[in-house]
């Protein structure tokens, strides 16, 4: 199991579950069996956290100009998907003025 989260902290949570079955030899449901167990969420949510995770680290070293090419390089399929996620898990969209605290920069 340490194995299985290694890797995916390593490529960032851009790891697909099929991915992680194949490498592994591990049966998807067990996989997810294993992580409810273990962490108490599926390893789907686990790769979404550590994908927003690294994406929000960079964000804030590296700012939130050029959003829709970043959202592609973190691993999102559009600005709209990646904006959904940061929203669900922080409570406010990238562009939001309170995030402006974060980085400095105004609307």
């Amino acid at each position: 199991m340490l194995r299985i989260i290694d890797e995916i902290m390593s490529k960032e949570g851009n790891l697909s579950i099929k991915e992680i079955s194949q490498t592994y030899d591990i049966n998807s449901r067990q996989l997810e069996r294993l992580f409810n167990n273990l962490l108490g969420f599926s390893p789907k949510k686990f790769t979404n956290i550590i994908r927003f995770f690294y994406a929000f680290k960079s964000l804030m070293k590296n700012g939130f100009n050029e959003l829709s090419l970043k959202a592609l390089g973190f691993g999102y399929y559009d600005q709209a998907h990646f904006n959904k996620e940061f929203k669900k898990f922080s409570n406010f969209t990238p562009t939001d003025e309170v995030m402006s605290f974060f980085y400095n920069i105004k609307k």
